[in-house]
């Protein structure tokens, strides 16, 4: 829908496993970005230096400080 963005390639650099949550660190477009996901197995762990698309809800967005 028109809240979508437009995919955005980024790069996985490392991710971390905090319970049923999994943090991925990765950089897109020049800027460091921090991704929480579900942990729903680790067979969808993604390996670093992954390259993946990441399609943005506008209407979700919160910048944090």
């Amino acid at each position: 829908g028109p809240h979508l963005g437009a995919p955005c390639q980024a790069v996985v650099r490392h991710h971390q496993l905090l319970g049923n949550v999994i943090r991925y660190h990765v950089t897109a477009q020049g800027c460091d970005l921090m991704l929480d996901l579900l942990n729903r197995s680790s067979a969808t762990l993604l390996p670093n230096g992954a390259v993946v698309d990441l399609l943005f809800n506008w209407d979700e967005l919160q910048e944090v400080a």
